[in-house]
């Protein structure tokens, strides 16, 4: 049983975007659909090269443009979710005082 006093990381910035593995979440969560629809249709060599490819892609697309590019992208063809509760304030940039 672990003592109420233990230690638990608390992240200090907010805009630090989530990572899986070496990967972003934005890079990461097509990467995982591409391979896994190679895995059910038994393409999983060409699935696994268009999952890189688009990586690829993606990365020099985002680096091109400002934060948060792909999401509005998605979100103005109706990809995009609910209320705006996934959003954070802009100008919070820090929980604590680092």
């Amino acid at each position: 049983m672990e003592s109420p006093m233990s230690d638990h990381r608390i992240p200090t910035l907010v805009d630090v975007p989530t990572q899986f593995l070496f990967l972003r979440a934005d890079e990461a969560a097509p990467a995982l659909c591409l391979i896994g629809a190679g895995i059910a249709f038994n393409f999983l060599i060409m699935s696994l090269v268009a999952a890189i490819a688009l990586v690829l892609l993606t990365r020099k697309y985002r680096n091109a443009r400002p934060d948060g590019y792909l999401l509005h992208m998605l979100w103005w063809y109706g990809f995009g979710g609910g209320r705006g509760r996934f959003a954070r304030r802009s100008f919070v940039r820090a929980i604590f005082p680092a």
